[in-house]
């Protein structure tokens, strides 16, 4: 969990000071931690993963939360975009912009 604030709090300097695209990889790294984090917590473990959309879905298998169910379904692009600019972001040269985050 340390970790995960560690990396928004990042994302959100980074955010800040108009560096987009590490902005994206460390909001997308802190997503990902936070869920594995409430996995290891409701179910002992986590897949060996770095898809935001199956870490959801596995944990939804876990919790039941209706909450939480409507919140993925209602971002699953946006879960989806943010997977994507976490890959982009790592392993392509690729740059954002301010809007795309909106």
């Amino acid at each position: 969990m340390r970790r995960a604030r560690a990396f928004l709090e990042n994302a959100e300097y980074l955010y800040s000071r108009d560096v987009f695209d590490i902005a994206v990889f460390n909001l997308e790294q802190a997503v990902q931690l936070l869920l594995k984090y409430r996995l290891l917590i409701v179910a002992g473990d986590y897949p060996r993963t770095h898809s935001v959309r199956r870490l959801f879905r596995l944990l939804l298998e876990y919790v039941r939360d209706s909450d939480l169910e409507s919140f993925y379904l209602e971002n699953i692009n946006v879960v989806g975009d943010l997977e994507s600019a976490y890959i982009a972001a790592r392993y392509l040269p690729v740059e954002f912009e301010e809007c795309e985050g909106r």
